[in-house]
């Protein structure tokens, strides 16, 4: 993590390398996920949509779901795998409340946050996480890049409070598991 959005952590420094605020690497995983077929999406994804609909709990009110992205840039389409890192609830500073599902193993190429309401999923729907298709998780996780993109361009203190934040104690959890 670049010196600007430090904040305090216990992560090896592989792992908080790939937690970096680079604006342009962000734009384009931005426009690499739009630009992934369904097919292409459903490859890297659909292992992770599956164990993200098992392992977010449906009587919590919010969680915090932290994807890990293998990413080669060798390779075309350079996102590779995906992988569910942590499922926490957080504490309002953005510390871990409840600790729900932690992966065994997932890529720490870089990584995504994906606030959760397990009762309006997608956002606006009131379905619960259950009910959410595919292609619903393929926009929240397009959503979340663009989101991390905006608040790098527009907001670096929000992006640091209310994004990186709640992302590293869930990575956090995953490296001490």
């Amino acid at each position: 993590m670049t010196a600007r959005l430090d904040i305090e952590h216990d992560l090896p420094p592989d792992l908080a390398d790939a937690l970096g605020d680079d604006r342009r690497s962000v734009g384009t995983l931005y426009n690499e996920l739009q630009d992934l077929t369904a097919e292409a999406f459903r490859d890297r994804f659909g292992d992770v949509f599956t164990r993200l609909t098992e392992a977010v709990p449906a009587d919590v009110e919010f969680v915090i779901v932290a994807l890990g992205l293998g990413v080669d840039t060798d390779a075309d389409p350079f996102v590779t795998d995906a992988g569910v890192v942590a499922v926490h609830e957080p504490k309002p500073g953005g510390s871990v409340e409840t600790l729900h599902f932690v992966g065994d193993h997932a890529p720490t190429d870089t990584f995504v946050m994906l606030p959760i309401r397990p009762g309006d999923c997608p956002p606006g729907s009131r379905r619960p996480i259950s009910e959410l298709t595919l292609e619903e998780f393929r926009e929240v996780v397009s959503a979340m890049v663009y989101k991390r993109f905006d608040l790098l361009d527009s907001d670096v203190d929000a992006y640091r409070d209310s994004y990186l934040r709640p992302l590293v104690r869930g990575v956090e959890a995953y490296a001490s598991s």
